[in-house]
């Protein structure tokens, strides 16, 4: 596990430190401020700041999807936001009075050049199409869940009617 052309004084005897101990070879002298922990510090903060880069970038597309699902006459229940690289923004949807299909396809066709609205908006558009040919007596939309992540997905969660409403219905 020796190279060559580096002379130590010592034998290293991990493959690990040995590796970082070539990282640290500049013109044939070792950088005596070799610190590997310091240097997983600088690898942990810089991957915090691209996990906060990347949170506010997903916030700031998500607040403009919340708004242009309020705009179709969507109600949010619920959102959540797991921190990570990449971060994950759960969105819980409920239909509201309002809620037009109609609305959400004009929406959709008006941001087609945001590939990701436009991909988690046409995914919703394919879902209403799916809840509209799903018609049973015993059972009804509860809401639909939008889980933004690589790639994004979207579920139509169902409950069972309770029996007021499917001898109204």
């Amino acid at each position: 596990m020796e190279d060559p052309g580096i002379r130590l004084k010592h034998r290293v005897k991990s493959e690990f430190l040995y590796v970082l101990l070539l990282v640290e070879v500049r013109g044939g002298e070792v950088d005596m401020n070799f610190d590997p922990l310091g240097k997983l510090q600088k690898l942990k903060e810089t991957a915090l700041d691209l996990g906060a880069q990347k949170a506010t970038e997903a916030m700031t597309q998500a607040n403009h999807l919340l708004t242009l699902l309020q705009d179709a006459g969507y109600q949010v229940g619920e959102l959540t936001i797991d921190l990570g690289v990449p971060p994950t923004i759960t969105i819980d949807l409920k239909p509201g009075p309002l809620t037009s299909d109609g609305k959400l396809d004009g929406i959709f066709q008006a941001n087609k050049d945001n590939d990701v609205l436009a991909l988690v908006l046409g995914s919703l558009v394919q879902a209403n199409k799916v809840r509209d040919k799903i018609k049973l007596e015993t059972i009804e939309l509860k809401g639909t869940k939008i889980v933004l992540k690589t790639p994004p997905s979207i579920s139509l969660h169902w409950k069972e009617k309770t029996i007021a409403n499917a001898a109204a219905g």
